[in-house]
C-alpha cells in the first residue's frame, strides 16, 4: 500500500501513483483508492457511466454514489460519503493514464461529497498566503502558476483548489507538486514543446516538476490571501479589477469544481459558502493579454493586487 498526501486528503492506494507527496501521518486514511486493471466485472458495473458520442466523460449516481466513466474506457466508482474509490482501466492504458483523471475531476468530486468547497483553479503563495488563480479549462491559470514558479513563488496547487475553514479564516490545501502545461505553453515558455516530460505517452500535456531545481511546492495548507478569476485573453494590455458583492460570488460560482453534480442540499451550501468568502476575502478579475510574452507584467499585477489586499 502506498499513503500519500493531496488535497487535504491522506489517500491510501493500492497503486502507485507518480508525482503525489507520501505522506508521513500515522492517521487513518480519509480515502482508499481500489484498483482492477482489465476487471470486466467493474467495467460492468460502471457501465452505466459510458459517455455518449460526443462527451469524454459521463457521471451519474448509482448505489448511492456515483460512476464516472470515459471515453478511453477507464472507469471509476466512488462509494457513498467519498471513503472509497474503485478503478479500472482498459489493457490499452496505464496506472498513470487513470491518475490524470483521479487527481483532477475524480479527487474534486470526492471532495465535493465531502461538503469540501473546490474551485476549478491553481493556487500560489505570496507574503505567507495562498493567491488563488481561478478559470475554465484553457483560461491560463496553469500558464500564470507556472510563470510564478519560475519567478521564484512556491506554487500549492494546480486545477483543483480546496477550500476549508479553520475558525472564521478560509484556508487553501496544497495539491500534489506538479503543473499541467499544454505543448504551446511549453514551447512559449521554454523554448521547446519537449523541454518537459509528458504525463504519459498516450496524454498531450506535459508536466513542470515543482520539487526540481530552485522551483518551490508548498505542501502545507496557507490563509487565502485574494482571488483572481482570470478572465478571457484580450489584445492590449493586461489589467486587474476588484469585484464585489453579487459579481464576485456568481464569478465564483461559475468556476467552483464538480458543483455540477451535488444534490439541491449540497448546492444551497455551496452559495452560502460563496457568500461567506467573498466577504472575507477580496476577489480580483485579471484580464491577461493574448500577448503570452506580457505574462510577466500579468504576474506584477496580481502581485501588486494581492499585496495591497493582505
Amino acid at each position: 500500500m502506498w499513503n500519500y498526501e493531496v488535497y487535504g486528503l491522506r489517500l491510501q492506494s493500492d497503486t502507485r501513483i507518480d508525482g503525489l507527496t507520501l505522506s508521513t501521518d500515522p492517521g487513518t486514511p480519509h480515502l482508499l483508492l481500489h484498483t482492477s486493471p482489465f476487471s470486466s466485472a467493474l467495467n460492468m458495473l460502471f457501465g452505466t457511466s459510458a459517455p455518449a458520442d460526443d462527451d469524454n466523460v459521463a457521471i451519474a449516481p448509482a448505489q448511492g454514489g456515483f460512476a464516472v466513466g470515459y471515453r478511453d474506457g477507464t472507469r471509476f466508482f466512488i462509494e457513498a460519503g467519498g471513503s472509497l474509490i474503485r478503478a479500472s482501466w482498459p489493457s490499452s492504458s496505464t496506472p498513470e493514464d487513470m491518475a490524470t483523471y483521479l487527481l483532477g475531476p475524480l479527487l474534486a468530486l470526492v471532495l465535493r461529497i465531502r461538503g469540501v468547497l473546490c474551485l476549478h483553479a491553481s493556487a500560489v503563495v505570496i507574503e505567507s498566503h495562498a493567491v488563488v488563480l481561478a478559470a475554465p479549462h484553457g483560461g491560463g491559470k496553469s500558464t500564470t502558476a507556472a510563470r510564478f514558479s519560475d519567478r521564484g513563488l512556491p506554487v500549492m496547487s494546480d486545477d483543483v483548489v480546496p477550500i476549508r475553514w479553520k475558525e472564521y479564516v478560509p484556508v487553501a490545501d496544497a495539491g500534489y507538486p506538479r503543473l499541467r502545461l499544454w505543448d504551446e505553453t511549453v514551447q512559449t515558455l521554454y523554448g521547446n514543446a519537449d523541454a518537459l516530460p509528458r504525463f504519459t505517452p498516450t496524454w498531450s500535456k506535459r508536466y513542470l516538476d515543482l520539487q526540481s531545481g530552485q522551483r518551490q511546492f508548498a505542501g502545507k495548507e496557507q490563509p487565502i490571501g485574494a482571488i483572481f478569476i482570470l478572465g478571457e485573453r484580450r489584445p492590449g494590455v493586461p489589467s486587474v479589477e476588484r469585484l464585489r458583492g453579487h459579481d464576485a460570488a456568481m464569478r465564483l460560482i461559475a468556476n467552483t469544481s464538480m458543483g455540477l453534480h451535488l444534490d439541491a442540499a449540497a448546492r444551497v451550501g455551496e452559495l452560502e459558502g460563496i457568500a461567506r468568502l467573498t466577504d472575507r476575502v477580496p476577489v480580483f478579475l485579471a484580464q491577461a493579454t493574448d500577448d503570452l510574452e506580457r505574462i510577466d507584467e500579468f504576474c506584477d499585477l496580481i502581485i501588486a493586487a494581492a499585496c495591497s489586499a493582505l
